[in-house]
Formats: structure tokens, sequence, C-alpha cells
């Protein structure tokens, strides 16, 4: 129902279309399900929200199904929810001063588990992974809002800020015991293959795997996202800035890898998109929002690309 709504708004000769980008009105479309994504109204209401937001940062134009990560992840942490819950509210913090961050780690951590089972990782360390993308960006919360959002360049002061980050997150993992193990992974999320990335400056295979599948999904998922400084890149523009970047900022392996399996899910889907894939259910509650192009503009605080920092 909602792909056919979003489709007829498309389609839909509204007076002066021709104004609007791509000559037509678009609608971004969020929907959530009973009870996989809450019990409540309020709860439905927020994750159909935020899935609208996320089609929003995905290009735009398209329906979006409500991640139920935090489900999943506390399922294979049981003992932990406690815990778990305490750091799932800093990425709430983060997400209240930056929209993007939150459903952004959710996208990174289904790529990395998608991409960590592919290279042959074991379930329990890929549930390890998954929790260790999920977080990655928790040291965000010692970013000031104005250098989070900055849509200009940022100063070497304030680079000095956003490099802190990987730190900061894995030593607020590393607090929590049964998670020592992952802090390395968001330590080291930032590192480059090359050896030029933070905060150890670590090369090949020096650096973690488990961080460098995070690297790479982080990348891919900041390219393939709609930001207020500039427009998300396709899917197969994504795709060949990845293949470039191999062996200077990801693993050539993983490079190949990841390529591979996006593009065996691209042909069963009939789409080149290499996206985590989500269930609905027969009760939807579904939230949409007009569909605007976004100017482009500089890379900021918020963005990982190919391109290093300065």
């Amino acid at each position: 129902m909602a792909e056919r709504l979003r489709q007829a708004v498309a389609a839909h000769p509204f007076p002066y279309r021709e104004l609007m980008p791509q000559g037509k009105i678009t609608v971004s479309i969020g929907i959530a399900s009973l009870p996989a994504h809450g019990l409540t109204a309020a709860e439905l209401i927020r994750q159909a929200d935020e899935a609208m937001y996320a089609a929003k940062q995905q290009a735009k134009n398209r329906v979006e199904v409500a991640s139920s990560l935090l489900r999943e992840v506390e399922a294979e942490w049981p003992e932990e929810h406690p815990l778990l819950h305490n750091v799932v509210a800093l990425l709430r913090t983060i997400h209240a001063k930056d929209r993007y961050t939150y459903t952004h780690s959710e996208r990174v951590a289904r790529y990395a588990a998608k991409l960590a089972r592919a290279a042959g990782m074991r379930d329990g360390e890929v549930k390890k992974l998954k929790l260790a993308a999920f977080l990655h960006d928790v040291g965000k919360i010692d970013i000031p809002t104005k250098v989070l959002n900055k849509p200009e360049p940022l100063t070497r002061e304030e680079w000095e800020v956003i490099r802190r980050h990987p730190v900061v997150g894995a030593e607020i993992v590393g607090q929590i015991k049964a998670l020592e193990e992952i802090a390395p992974l968001v330590l080291h999320h930032h590192e480059r293959y090359d050896g030029s990335g933070y905060p150890a400056g670590l090369a090949g295979e020096a650096i973690p795997l488990g961080a460098r599948i995070i690297a790479l999904a982080d990348a891919y998922d900041a390219m393939t996202s709609n930001r207020p400084y500039r427009p998300a890149k396709t899917h197969e523009t994504a795709l060949h800035e990845v293949r470039q970047g191999a062996g200077r900022q990801f693993d050539p392996s993983l490079v190949k890898l990841f390529v591979r399996v996006c593009h065996a899910q691209g042909n069963a889907q009939g789409d080149a998109a290499c996206r985590p894939q989500t269930e609905v259910s027969d009760t939807t509650l579904a939230t949409t929002a007009p569909g605007e192009e976004v100017p482009a503009g500089t890379r900021q605080a918020g963005d990982t690309g190919v391109n290093p920092a300065p």
C-alpha cells in the first residue's frame, strides 16, 4: 500500500510540478509494525518517524521499514539488557543532535554483519561485530552540536574533536565488562588500510578484522545517504568509490567480497542496491514527508567517505 501511494504521488500531475526537482513531487514513507517494532502507539509512531527519516537519508522518494536492530541485539545479549539500554540511551542522545547518527548506526551494523557472514566469520563473532558496529559512533556524545552539524569545512581544531570520537566510544563500551572484547573494534573503525587513519595509524592486518569490516560498511552507508550538505550517491557510484579505495582506505579482499555480496543481492531483488532487509507484518503504521532534493555541499563531521580527513 505504501509503495502504491508513493508511486501515485510521483505520477500525479500536481500544479507547478515542473518547479520541483525532477519535475515531480515525491514522498518518503516510514513503516512500523505491531508487534515487531513496538507495543504502544507512541513507540510505533517514533519507529515509523525514524524509518521515514531513514528513507529521506537514503536518496528519498522511497518506502523504508523501521529497523528492529535493538530488539535483535537485546535477544543476542540477554544478560546485558540494563547496560545496553544505557549505551543505547547515549546513541539516542546523539540522535537528538543529528538525526542521521542512530539510523546510520543501525544500517552499518546490518551491512557489517552481512559482510562478516560472507567472510566466513562464526555466529558468535558476527554477534559481537554487529553490536560493535551498532555502537561505533557512540563516542560522538562528546562532540558539540555546532561541530557535528557544521555544513562548512571543519577547522583543524574541530577535526581534532572529531578524531577523538573512536577513543571516547571505546572508553564507553569498554566500561561494560561483557563488551570489553568489542571495544578495539570501536576504537579502530577509522583506521585506513594504508596506515593513514586514526587514532593509532594502524595498517593492513594490524587493524582488527572487525574494525576493517565496520570501516567499509560505515563509508558505504555514508556515501549512499543524503546529508544536509550533499545528496546521496547512487549505490553503483558508491561501490565504484569503494573499489577505488581498495588497498588505501579499505582491505582489498573485503572490498571484492562486499561488491560481490551487493551485486548478488541486487540481482536477486532486481536492484543494484546492497541494502539491509527488514520484515513487514500485516499491521503497519506509516508516516510520510515531502521528498525534497538536498543541495550539494561539503563534507563535514558526520560524513565518512573514501577521501582522507584533513
